[in-house]
């Protein structure tokens, strides 16, 4: 039934976008000249051979987080845009970034992904992908930034934690969402899709400071400059709050600078960064007591609860973004040490902090890697074309995992101590074949090998030293019937590597978990830029479901589970006129339904903790008061989220139910006043403030991390283009 509404859906709405064919090909009055659209990072092909229908033109600012990806899928490209796969990429207005404070409210608006933000200062946040897990720290959504990996391989919090606080939303260039294992160069903890995001390599220079609710003060600095061909940035940013909650205090030092230079007919660039925070965290208080008005939403269960986190990272990057076959190399060396205190109270209810109760998880490691690949494009016979994409790579993490029992941060007892070293060499490639100008079919594949190295030092003492490998084989259809209109499909695996902290000391012999994925869908971008609609289908199969439970308690292992959805999203340029008015709109629905296969655990077989709906839109508005070369301007961007209700747990005995959040930005801009801005931002949840984050502790309670109703904040930017740039 979920598929027969889902395809009626998709029918429906491309057919209200797509105009018809006379509409499609007259200029409609008034309408202004377009521009090419800006380059995103990475390549671009160019287009080479015979003619082909023009692609679509899209407005000379494309705006509501990423309305039409580029390029088309019918392209021979690089891109991760052009694979038969359900894909955003998402470019930021430069306001939306200044006000944004986390990497969570990038992701907030796109299509089919939840974030839960646990609301315990420092922790990484909950991204999920298509069902794929929002208590799980990211876990399963393969992440990198420049072409960096940022899933921790057997972190001591949970395997495949993510973690990037230390991304300064400022910097960010693009963010490409694949949905679904199909992106061949991810591998470990592709699962439900991956995320790449880039970071810019001259941002403006410029000063954002600002301020809010519950003592939140940030200030965040930017200076850019160039020596010849040589340039770069400095940044840098911190920030402290006190939070909404008791012992919710989180405070940010983030230095992150690049140098850019030429290099071997592309572009080379070293990046540096240091990173530290410091954070309480409130925990997880009864449910049942805060509804009946009997425990305060803002009640923190341990006052001692907490933790920090500091990483350093060099990093090498090197591309040929003008070239049309280009080739990327990524270097790195990341330190990282993490230490949480946390007291999972099992009535969820405030202790004494000299009680024992309280629990350190600390992980120190070293990950040193690389990878890389490059693009071919040939000229086949008959007129035909095609592609490869072939890369390599290596990462190894050198890291220690403990556990303590403490009181007051005082350790009592020692539960885990393992050593680990893992490496993961890997390679792929993908290939893309056009017979003719309406049809690509895609072939591709990818192989990790992953080698590990464990001692666990806690009686009995424990070596165990296992290789296990696993072979991820994509493939995919595009068909383009009509300029701008693509109908694809796809099947795709994906892959995540066992725990070499809680997985391999008692069980060598684990194997990998494998998901596949399957998946059509319809792309429909129009000429004039104004339209934009992206839906389709899917269904995966997952050999074991990992439920991670609160510490003490070990993963459960529930079993293989099948997902079935369906995400819609469409685009509408509403406004733009010749006094430099611009209005647009983004709407995007999607539906889950997730169960355990053959039922294996009593009365239900409900996945936990994936909401059966999502709900979103958004837009902005860009005014010029005094017309199109006003030094005035007003920037308004909204958006609204509506999560769907939740299991807590396979019998369905708990549920969590659903919620809305709700973001404001409101800029004002005078360019006689150099250029400054002021702004001011607001988050409010309408309703299910308790839902976002509920964790069931046992068959009778459940314990919730509350959020504000309403967060606000406002601030100024200063750019510093008074300042030398050019030495």
């Amino acid at each position: 039934m979920l598929k027969r509404t889902s395809l009626f859906c998709l029918v429906a709405l491309v057919a209200a976008a797509c105009p018809s064919p006379l509409s499609a090909s007259a200029k409609q009055p008034g309408q202004s000249a377009q521009s090419k659209p800006q380059a995103l990072s990475g390549s671009s092909p160019k287009k080479n051979g015979t003619a082909k229908t023009k692609r679509p033109i899209r407005l000379k600012e494309l705006v509501v987080y990423g309305a039409a990806p580029e390029p088309d899928k019918s392209d021979l490209s690089s891109n991760r845009s052009a694979n038969p796969a359900s894909v955003t990429v998402a470019k930021y207005p430069a306001e939306v970034k200044r006000s944004t404070t986390t990497y969570g409210e990038l992701l907030r608006p796109l299509t089919g992904v939840t974030v839960d933000d646990y609301g315990q200062g420092g922790l990484g946040y909950g991204i999920s992908i298509r069902g794929f897990d929002q208590l799980e720290h990211g876990r399963d959504v393969a992440t990198f930034v420049d072409g960096v990996p940022q899933n921790q391989t057997s972190s001591i919090q949970v395997n495949g934690y993510t973690d990037l606080n230390d991304l300064n939303p400022q910097l960010v260039n693009t963010t490409t969402l694949t949905r679904g294992p199909f992106d061949v160069r991810a591998g470990d903890f592709n699962i439900g899709g991956s995320v790449e995001y880039t970071t810019l390599d001259a941002p403006p220079s410029g000063i954002t400071l600002t301020g809010g609710q519950y003592g939140t003060v940030r200030g965040n600095g930017i200076y850019s400059g160039r020596v010849g061909d040589i340039g770069g940035f400095l940044s840098l940013l911190v920030d402290d709050t006190q939070g909404y909650r008791h012992n919710d205090s989180l405070m940010r030092i983030n230095t992150f600078d690049k140098v850019t230079f030429p290099l071997l007919n592309g572009l080379g660039a070293f990046r540096f960064q240091f990173f530290n925070d410091t954070f309480g965290a409130p925990s997880y208080i009864n449910r049942a007591l805060v509804a009946l008005g009997q425990l305060s939403p803002a009640t923190a269960v341990n006052s001692t609860d907490g933790g920090n986190r500091t990483e350093e990272n060099v990093v090498f990057n090197y591309r040929q973004a003008g070239s049309d076959q280009p080739l990327s190399v990524n270097l790195y060396a990341i330190h990282n040490v993490f230490n949480r205190y946390a007291t999972f109270s099992t009535d969820a209810l405030p202790i004494n902090p000299t009680q024992p109760g309280q629990a350190l998880s600390a992980d120190r490691r070293y990950i040193l890697g690389g990878n890389g690949y490059k693009f071919w494009l040939f000229s086949l016979p008959r007129g035909m074309k095609a592609d490869l994409l072939a890369g390599a790579g290596l990462r190894s993490d050198i890291a220690n995992a403990k556990e303590y029992n403490t009181i007051e941060r005082f350790p009592t007892s020692q539960s885990i101590n393992v050593n680990f070293n893992i490496h993961n060499p890997f390679g792929f490639a993908q290939t893309d074949i056009k017979p003719f100008p309406w049809l690509k079919l895609t072939g591709g594949f990818r192989y990790d090998e992953f080698f590990f190295d464990v001692h666990s030092f806690i009686a009995p003492a424990r070596y165990v030293a296992p290789d296990t490998g696993a072979f991820e084989p994509k493939g995919g259809i595009t068909i383009t019937p009509l300029a701008g209109l693509d109908v694809f499909a796809n099947i795709g695996q994906g892959i995540r590597s066992p725990s070499a902290v809680f997985d391999l000391p008692l069980n060598p012999s684990i194997d990998l978990t494998t998901v596949t994925s399957e998946e059509a869908g319809i792309q429909y971008n129009s000429r004039d830029g104004q339209r934009h609609f992206l839906g389709s289908v899917y269904t995966t199969n997952l050999t074991n479901e990992i439920q991670e439970n609160p510490p003490p308690e070990p993963p459960t292992n529930l079993g293989p589970s099948r997902r079935e959805g369906f995400d819609i999203e469409g685009g509408y340029r509403l406004l733009e006129t010749d006094t430099g008015i611009t209005c647009s709109l983004l709407a995007n629905y999607s539906a889950l339904q997730a169960r355990l296969v053959g039922n294996q655990h009593g009365m239900g077989s409900d996945v936990p903790n994936t909401p059966k709906w999502l709900a979103k839109y958004g837009g902005e508005l860009r005014w010029p008061i005094f017309g199109p070369r006003s030094s005035q301007v007003i920037f308004i961007y909204a958006n609204q989220q509506f999560v769907g209700e939740s299991e807590l747990d396979t019998a369905a005995h708990q549920r969590a139910g659903s919620y809305s959040r709700f973001n404001l930005d409101a800029w004002y801009t005078d360019a006689n006043w150099l250029g400054t801005s002021a702004y001011f931002e607001a988050t409010a949840y309408p309703f299910g403030r308790f839902n976002e984050t509920a964790v069931e502790f046992n068959s009778t309670t459940v314990g919730i991390s509350p959020k504000s109703p309403v967060t606000v904040q406002a601030g100024i930017h200063l750019p510093l283009n008074f300042l030398p740039n050019r030495f």
